[in-house]
C-alpha cells in the first residue's frame, strides 16, 4: 500500500474542511432567521460555498482524480526507467 504524501494529506484535508463548511453554511441558512437586507447576502454566500463542496465531490468523483492518477503513474514509471537505466 503506498504511503500517502502531504500533498494528498493537505488535499483531502482541505477537502473535507470545504465539505464541513458547505454543511453548516446550509444549515445556518436554513434554519436561522435571516434580517431582510441579508437575505440576498445569504444566498449569494451560500451559492458560493455550494459551489466549492460540488467543485471538492467533482474532483475527487469526477475525471479530474482519474486524470490525476494517470499522470503520477506516468511520472512513476519514467523516474523508474530513468534510474534503472
Amino acid at each position: 500500500m503506498k504511503k500517502a504524501t502531504i500533498r494528498e494529506i493537505a488535499f483531502y484535508a482541505l477537502a473535507g474542511l470545504v465539505l464541513l463548511l458547505m454543511a453548516y453554511v446550509t444549515v445556518a441558512v436554513m434554519t436561522k432567521e435571516i434580517p431582510a437586507g441579508n437575505v440576498q447576502s445569504a444566498n449569494i454566500m451560500l451559492g458560493v460555498v455550494l459551489g466549492w463542496g460540488s467543485a471538492v465531490v467533482f474532483y475527487f468523483f469526477g475525471s479530474s482524480k482519474g486524470s490525476s492518477d494517470k499522470s503520477e503513474q506516468i511520472y512513476d514509471k519514467k523516474n523508474d526507467t530513468t534510474t534503472q537505466g
